[in-house]
C-alpha cells in the first residue's frame, strides 16, 4: 500500500495509509494503520507525514525488538515533551489549572509504612481516606499519569516490564509537577517558555483542560477519544 498522504473523502483531513507487515500483524492487531495527520492543509499534510512515518517506522522496530529495560534518563527523555503539551493547556489563563495539585505531585505514590496494614483500626483508616478529597486527587493524578504512560508506550511501540512501566508514569509526574509550578509562577504575572510539542496522544481527563491540545505532531489527539482521529 503506498504511504502517501490520503485524504478522507467525507471530512477532508489527510492520513498516513500504511499496511503492517506480516510479521507484526498479530502483535499490532490490525492489518493497517491509519492515522489522522489532523490538516486539511496538503502542503502541511506533506510534512506531517513524513514525521508520522518516521514514528510508525520507529514504533515498528520497538515492537521487532521485544521488551527493553528503561534507564530514569529514557524515561525523562520520553516524556519530556509533555512539559510544553500542559504549559500550553493554560497559556492564556494560567490560574485556571486546577487538575494537577502540585501540593500532591511531589509525593503522588506515598510508601504506607511498616506494619501499616496490621493496625487493629484497619477499616476506620481506610474509611477516612476515602472520605479523603486529598485522597480522590491524587487517585486521579496518578492514574493520569500511568495512562499517559501507556499511551507514551503504545505510541512508540516500546515494551517494558511492570517496574518500568512505573518509572515513566513517574517521569510523567515530575514533568506535570514541574509545568504545574510554571503556571503557578506565571498566574504571578512571570512568562512561561513553551518548546515542542508532545510525540503521543494525551490521555488527561478533559476535566483537566481549557483547550483541545494542538500541535505539530501527528499523532497528538484529543484526551477524550483516543479512537477519534486513529481508526482500526
Amino acid at each position: 500500500m503506498t504511504t502517501r498522504t490520503w485524504k478522507h473523502p467525507k471530512t477532508g483531513i489527510y492520513y498516513l495509509r500504511r499496511a503492517v507487515p506480516a510479521d507484526l500483524l498479530e502483535r499490532v492487531g490490525k492489518r493497517e494503520e491509519k492515522i489522522s495527520l489532523g490538516t486539511k492543509d496538503p502542503v502541511r499534510a506533506k510534512s506531517l507525514h513524513a514525521r508520522a512515518l518516521l514514528e510508525l517506522d520507529e514504533r515498528w522496530t520497538n515492537l521487532r525488538t521485544g521488551p527493553k529495560l528503561l534507564s530514569e534518563r529514557e524515561a525523562h527523555e520520553m516524556v519530556e515533551p509533555l512539559y510544553a503539551w500542559w504549559i500550553d493547556q493554560y497559556r492564556d489563563e494560567p490560574s485556571r489549572q486546577a487538575f494537577w495539585r502540585i501540593d500532591l505531585g511531589e509525593n503522588l505514590w506515598p510508601r504506607r509504612p511498616p506494619g501499616w496494614s496490621l493496625q487493629p483500626n484497619l477499616g476506620a483508616t481506610l474509611i477516612n481516606e476515602a472520605a479523603d478529597p486529598a485522597v480522590g486527587a491524587r487517585r486521579d493524578m496518578a492514574e493520569g499519569c500511568t495512562d499517559q504512560a501507556d499511551a507514551v508506550l503504545k505510541q512508540r511501540g516500546v515494551v517494558v516490564d511492570k517496574s518500568d512501566r512505573r518509572k515513566l508514569a513517574r517521569a510523567v509526574a515530575a514533568v506535570m509537577q514541574r509545568a504545574s509550578l510554571s503556571h503557578k509562577t506565571a498566574a504571578q504575572s512571570e512568562s512561561l517558555d513553551v518548546g515542542q510539542y508532545p510525540i503521543a496522544p494525551q490521555t488527561f481527563p478533559s476535566s483537566a483542560m481549557v483547550a483541545q491540545p494542538y500541535g505539530t505532531a501527528p499523532t497528538t489527539l484529543p484526551p477524550e477519544k483516543l479512537s477519534t482521529l486513529v481508526e482500526a
